[in-house]
């Protein structure tokens, strides 16, 4: 019988998480004012406003659809897009985020502020 060392290392697999829908149909909201990102530079967000069917990043001003499972927008790209910019794509009433974790990203929160 001979034995048989071995060493691995491994990387964890990139992890998908995808939020529950939010519901903006509340008479008192009247739209998306921004949206904070607290994480790592190198997590990467989607937003869907269709239960996930169609995922959007925002690009060089304008919304851009996703073909790519974990493809996505930074933070500082998330954090700055304006609530015009919001207004031309939550009109469906709900919405939600994807968000793409690599090797030692973390989000710690993702806030909305509404306008009301």
């Amino acid at each position: 019988i001979s034995n048989l060392t071995a060493t691995v290392t491994a990387l964890p697999p990139n992890q998908t998480v995808v939020t529950d829908n939010f519901d903006m149909t509340d008479s008192t909201i009247l739209g998306i004012e921004k949206v904070t990102a607290d994480s790592d530079d190198n997590t990467l967000y989607a937003v869907s406003f269709d239960n996930g069917i169609t995922w959007y990043a925002y690009a060089d001003s304008a919304w851009v659809v996703l073909t790519e499972a974990q493809s996505g927008m930074t933070k500082v790209t998330l954090n700055g897009i304006g609530t015009d910019a919001w207004a031309t794509m939550a009109t469906t009433g709900h919405y939600k985020f994807r968000f793409v974790l690599f090797e030692n990203s973390y989000v710690n929160s993702i806030v909305v502020d509404y306008l009301n």
